[in-house]
């Protein structure tokens, strides 16, 4: 028997089933790539909406972390509107003043929700 996406199948009963309609969101994601100039961490970050509606007020944040998690740098970008395929790309200048190794962080957050995290050991001279 053939079956249609959103049919009950018949070992069920369909009056035990309410259908719940699926709510259209901003699905923001982003990538990155980092580069070392002395103690400066250039990061360039590109962040993509592929969701289904435009995403509002995106912020993104890049932090370097000590190995205790105490914050040795750290920027943000002023809100980005992205609409749905929409594509943007930011770069931070980080300061890293003293040799070790460190965690860079970038994350997203848009509509006052947290996005995601990203994160990648470092070392700087």
């Amino acid at each position: 028997m053939t079956k249609i996406l959103g049919q009950v199948p018949s070992i069920f009963d369909p009056n035990d089933f309410s259908v719940v309609p699926l709510d259209q969101i901003p699905l923001v994601a982003h990538t990155f790539d980092e580069f070392r100039m002395g103690r400066v961490f250039r990061v360039t970050v590109s962040v993509d909406n592929v969701g289904a509606i435009a995403a509002y007020d995106i912020k993104v944040i890049s932090t370097i972390l000590s190995r205790q998690g105490e914050v040795v740098s750290n920027q943000e970008t002023n809100p980005i509107d992205l609409h749905v395929n929409e594509q943007a790309e930011v770069t931070f200048y980080l300061d890293c003043p003293s040799a070790g190794s460190y965690q860079l962080i970038v994350k997203t957050e848009h509509d006052g929700n947290l996005g995601y995290s990203i994160g990648k050991d470092i070392d700087s001279p």
